[in-house]
């Protein structure tokens, strides 16, 4: 369930040796080689990934460290596939969003347990806030929601602030774990999603949310009334772990949103350069 992140305990050599003496002596491994020089590789219709890579079209900025590490590895890969060039950053250490990226992408982690980190770098937090309310889009899910609301209450009681992009604090005290899959329908048009369109994903948490913010929620989950997560101009966040595979045209819809918005922002800049030269002229 991944409660020990590998971030945190990464395999130790002795481990990886124990590992290959088990499979060298439970395993076949010639007859497991022989039968693989024999396999061919069935012909298929691409449904998922293009026939050949596309060019990036988009950078796009992936919170990955410590706080922030859990991720579908087939979530980034279509992202890259498909046109974004994946920008790797730390929001505990690194102080600001590159300036040549057009979207953000928050994952999932504990950031319960690096809160004073996170809050303690205040540019970061700065840069994030700005991005959003400049419209960037922006997709966080899990501990990237809690990240992005206005503060974390960790174990001890202690209340650290966060980016405050959404209106909500969250707080660890409570024993009940939220965990399932969920279908989730979009109620409204997104960075990600059309209004309508359902997405398979799945919830593992045990903090809560200091309010549900009625009206600015992101999804309706199937099968029940519950409304979950938020939709704020150009930001959304939810408890949900999406797995992109299982709705393609997300994975797209998500590039195309931030390449739209990083042609506006350099349009704007080119505009303001202009404006500056005229003004200059003799």
């Amino acid at each position: 369930l991944g409660l020990i992140p590998t971030v945190e305990h990464p395999a130790s050599e002795g481990f990886l040796e124990r590992l290959v003496a088990q499979c060298e002596a439970t395993f076949d491994i010639a007859g497991i080689l022989r039968l693989s020089e024999k396999a061919v590789t069935p012909e298929a219709q691409a449904r998922l990934f293009p026939p050949v890579q596309q060019t990036p079209v988009t950078r796009i900025a992936v919170a990955k460290d410590r706080a922030f590490s859990f991720y579908y590895q087939d979530s980034l890969d279509l992202l890259e596939a498909w046109g974004a060039e994946l920008v790797y950053f730390s929001p505990m250490s690194d102080s600001s969003l590159s300036a040549h990226v057009s979207g953000l992408y928050i994952g999932g982690g504990f950031p319960e347990l690096y809160a004073a980190e996170l809050a303690a770098n205040d540019t970061m937090k700065k840069s994030m806030k700005t991005a959003a309310g400049e419209g960037m889009p922006v997709y966080a899910e899990c501990g990237g929601l809690m990240y992005l609301g206005e503060s974390i209450r960790d174990l001890e009681g202690k209340e650290f602030p966060m980016v405050g992009v959404l209106p909500v604090g969250s707080r660890i005290d409570t024993p009940r774990l939220n965990l399932g899959y969920r279908t989730v329908e979009a109620l409204s048009d997104g960075p990600l999603l059309c209004r309508g369109e359902t997405v398979r994903g799945h919830e593992f948490h045990w903090s809560v949310l200091s309010s549900d913010c009625t009206g600015m929620n992101a999804y309706r989950v199937t099968g029940s009334q519950h409304r979950e997560g938020f939709h704020i101009g150009s930001t959304f966040a939810s408890y949900i772990h999406l797995h992109m595979a299982s709705q393609p045209g997300m994975v797209r819809r998500f590039i195309e949103q931030c390449r739209r918005y990083g042609e506006k922002v350099s349009d704007n800049v080119t505009s303001s350069a202009r404006r500056q030269d005229r003004k200059e002229a003799p």
